[in-house]
């Protein structure tokens, strides 16, 4: 349970969220991203782990720049531990 662990233990000064919700997030408006967000910082959660691609989007002249996902979880104060494709699940 999320708040005992955040609350409850050592531990809560370090928790962060494993996010593999990209189907959802990505996808998602700037005012529900915070929502999804919300419940998060409300129990204490400092950091957000999500797989690296959804950081990134295409910008203008084909820059890589950040994700709605990326900016809205910064400006809300969520630090970010991304993790690539060695830490996805089966592809197969």
């Amino acid at each position: 349970d999320l708040y005992y662990v955040a609350e409850q233990t050592d531990y809560g000064v370090n928790t962060f969220a494993l996010d593999k919700n990209w189907l959802t997030t990505l996808t998602a408006s700037d005012a529900s991203l915070r929502e999804y967000f919300q419940p998060l910082l409300t129990h204490g959660v400092t950091a957000i782990a999500p797989a690296l691609f959804m950081l990134l989007e295409v910008g203008e002249n084909e820059t890589i720049v950040p994700s709605s996902y990326a900016r809205i979880a910064r400006d809300m104060g969520l630090d970010i531990v991304p993790w690539t494709l060695e830490r996805s699940d089966a592809l197969a």
